[in-house]
């Protein structure tokens, strides 16, 4: 038995001094739930910052496409064929349509008797597939005049 004046506030039954191993389970499984939940927006937000970066690799070689396009001259835009993707995988493409005078979008190159109008929409469109085999892909318009 404890003394009460050697420990103030301490119950002077020793049987309600400590926990039961039922509030130790029921501790364990609340801790044990929190982990996961960590655990899990951590692998989230590794998947989110890896996707992230490949769009950012997608969106600047949109821009890099559309600039190439806009260097071309009306025959060359014609026989244009995109480079392929870099940096987003095997599977990665790129795509270039422009849109004729009867509104048919068509993808470059194309015959040399195909008619644009002026200003000609041109459209990129790059997809690839993430680390976890889900198809992504970013798209682009933008007119030129020839």
């Amino acid at each position: 038995m404890r003394h009460p004046d050697r420990y103030p506030g301490a119950p002077a039954n020793t049987r309600d001094a400590g926990l039961t191993l039922l509030e130790i389970t029921i501790a364990t499984a609340i801790m044990g739930m929190a982990f996961v939940l960590l655990f899990g927006s951590f692998i989230n937000m590794a998947d989110l910052g890896a996707s992230t970066q490949k769009r950012t690799v997608a969106q600047s070689q949109l821009s890099t496409i559309l600039e190439n396009v806009r260097l071309l001259t009306y025959d060359q835009l014609k026989a244009y064929t995109p480079p392929a993707p870099q940096g987003l995988g095997a599977s990665a493409t790129a795509q270039v349509q422009c849109y004729t005078v009867a509104g048919a979008a068509l993808t470059l190159p194309v015959a040399a008797a195909t008619v644009f109008p002026n200003p000609v929409e041109v459209r990129v469109t790059i997809t690839w597939r993430d680390d976890r085999g889900r198809l992504s892909s970013l798209r682009e318009s933008a007119l030129f005049r020839r």
